[in-house]
């Protein structure tokens, strides 16, 4: 499934797509927050359902698309969490996401890797997403994007494995994920 993929530091480590093709079976359905070169390399195993909000990704890969802009974060809109997420931005629209899950069927994943930024707005909207199912957070190297697997895994009930990759960011640490 990765041949011809290049790793560029910010995207999915090449281990991410060996450990869902672990977890997976082909064809099954993944719903992923943020889109990219990724969805191009899961979307030939798999249906993708992609949460976007650059309208230069909508419709780029092989994926049903939500198109959902980003808001800025308010205490009103986004209470959870809101002190410890602080130096974020944005997260999706949380209207405009509501909407666009009732056209989302099944799917047998979750993938955080979007929108840019911390993705602290999702913890005052998991109960936009069937948390039965598997969770594969990217980014857990960094203490914002760990810290987000630690209250899934809480609310949850289930314990996070977090992987680390052979694979360095751009800043040279080494890159890791988590599933729950």
């Amino acid at each position: 499934m990765i041949e011809n993929y290049k790793y560029d530091g910010w995207g999915l480590c090449p281990e991410t797509f060996l450990e869902i093709q672990n977890i997976l079976p082909k064809g099954s359905t993944i719903l992923e927050l943020g889109s990219g070169s990724g969805t191009e390399v899961l979307s030939r195993e798999y249906k993708m359902i992609s949460i976007e909000d650059d309208p230069l990704f909508v419709d780029k890969y092989d994926s049903q698309y939500l198109a959902v802009p980003l808001i800025p974060y308010s205490e009103e809109k986004f209470p959870f969490m809101w002190d410890f997420f602080k130096e974020d931005a944005h997260w999706y629209d949380p209207d405009v996401l509501k909407n666009e899950m009732k056209k989302v069927g099944h799917y047998d994943l979750i993938l955080i890797d979007g929108p840019k930024g911390y993705r602290g707005g999702i913890l005052s909207y998991l109960d936009l997403f069937d948390l039965s199912k598997t969770i594969l957070v990217d980014d857990t190297h960094d203490k914002f994007h760990y810290k987000k697997a630690e209250v899934i895994s809480e609310r949850t009930g289930r314990p996070i494995r977090t992987m680390e990759s052979a694979h360095e960011t751009p800043d040279g640490v080494k890159k890791k994920f988590s599933i729950i």
